[in-house]
């Protein structure tokens, strides 16, 4: 069992070790597997009709997340192809979850069969007061941490 007198020392042996840095690199553990990606697409999974209900349809949030990844010099394809950065938004009373994930293929190394998996995702629950607005500026927040994330990734230029 451990001495009162000796939780200072433990303290600050915990506090030194949290300061030293992990790893030489700039990214981090959660933006570096957007590292390389030239373009992707966006897919909007099937409203439910609760969300339709407050205002929600797909046109609205292809035109908050499309548009912004273009402003931040993100290329957008215009088919649905792979990577995908997939958003899903469910609905249910006065909530809403809000997930944003990038899909890619990946290759298993010993199955030469692709499989769509996801690399890349933040997601929250968020209260709508029924108002679409509410949901599309939370959606916005997580697309902001896609685009940060993509940037630590991919330095610009």
């Amino acid at each position: 069992m451990m001495r009162l007198r000796e939780y200072p020392t433990v303290l600050l042996i915990c506090l030194w070790l949290g300061s030293l840095p992990l790893a030489s690199q700039d990214v981090s553990f959660k933006s570096s597997p957007l590292r390389g990606i030239k373009t992707v697409a966006v897919g909007v999974e099937k409203l439910s009709e609760e969300a339709v209900k407050i205002g929600l349809t797909e046109e609205k949030i292809r035109t908050a997340v499309e548009p912004s990844l273009r402003r931040e010099g993100i290329v957008v394809a215009n088919d649905q192809t792979y990577p995908c950065l997939y958003i899903k938004l469910s609905v249910t009373g006065p909530a809403c979850s809000i997930r944003v994930e990038l899909r890619e293929e990946a290759v298993l190394a010993r199955i030469t069969l692709p499989f769509r998996v996801t690399t890349w995702y933040a997601e929250s629950t968020e209260a709508h007061g029924g108002l679409a607005g509410k949901v599309i500026a939370a959606l916005g927040e997580r697309l902001n941490g896609f685009i940060r994330d993509y940037w630590k990734a991919n330095p610009k230029t």
